[in-house]
Order: C-alpha cells, then sequence, then structure tokens
C-alpha cells in the first residue's frame, strides 16, 4: 500500500500545476477559441478524464468532482463553484499564476490530506471485510 500510495500522491500533486493539467486535455471536443476551452479548463483546476462514451468528462484535481455535458460556451470557473461550492479551489476563482505561495501550499497540502485519508478509508473497508470473514469463519466452527 505505501508504495500505492506514493504513486498516487505523485500523481496526484502533479495536477496541482495548471500546465500537467493541460497536458491532459489531448482530445479536448472544443477548439481553443471558445469559452470552454482546454486551457480555461486547467485553470478552473480541471483535468480531463474522458472516453469514448464521454468525450468531455473532467475531474477537478483537488475536490474530484467530476463534470461532462459541457457547452462551447460554459465558462469552466462558474460551473465549478456551481457544481461543487465547497471547493477551496474553485471558491478562489485565481489561476494558477496569481496564487500566492501560501495559496499553492494550502491547496498542496489539502489534496496530500484528501489523497492519504481515501487511502485510509479504502484499507479500513478492507480491514472491516477482512475481520468479518474471520468472524463468518469462527462462528462456522462452533
Amino acid at each position: 500500500m505505501t508504495q500505492n500510495l506514493c504513486d498516487v500522491l505523485q500523481t496526484n500533486l502533479e495536477y496541482c500545476f495548471e500546465a500537467n493539467r493541460k497536458s491532459t486535455f489531448k482530445k479536448w471536443v472544443f477548439s481553443d477559441k471558445v469559452m470552454c476551452n482546454a486551457a480555461k479548463l486547467a485553470e478552473a483546476g480541471f483535468i480531463f478524464v474522458g472516453n469514448s462514451l464521454e468525450p468531455d468528462s473532467v475531474k477537478c484535481f483537488l475536490c474530484n468532482k467530476s463534470l461532462d455535458c459541457w457547452a462551447e460556451d460554459d465558462d469552466p470557473w462558474t460551473e465549478h463553484i456551481k457544481h461543487s461550492p465547497k471547493c477551496s479551489f474553485a471558491k478562489k476563482n485565481k489561476p494558477e499564476k496569481s496564487l500566492t505561495l501560501s495559496e499553492f501550499i494550502d491547496f498542496r497540502n489539502e489534496l496530500i490530506e484528501r489523497v492519504v485519508d481515501r487511502a485510509l478509508q479504502e484499507s479500513l473497508e478492507d480491514v472491516k471485510g477482512q475481520v468479518d470473514d474471520i468472524l463468518q469463519m469462527m462462528s462456522a466452527l462452533k
């Protein structure tokens, strides 16, 4: 689990940087000339997670909110805060170049907390399942 957690953390931390988020939009459905373009989506905190069934699916690097069914004239910042009003990144409404170092570090730390918490929750669920299995086996032995 430790190596897997390190890999997940490394990948997620790379998405703190707007350029890395933008690099995920290799197959974005709209041109760069419309409001809902790859650069604006990356600026608003999104990474591309689309596929053949959902070609315009994105998710926030921080709050993990997934969105799809975009229109060319959608404003990524407006949609982000509308669908995820508690997202710290969306609430700031600032591109990376306007963030202070302190704000950037706060986002990075929040991301680390979220990734570690998710991993711990998954591990806890695994342990609970194993305990249930052991209890069932013990009860069968009686």
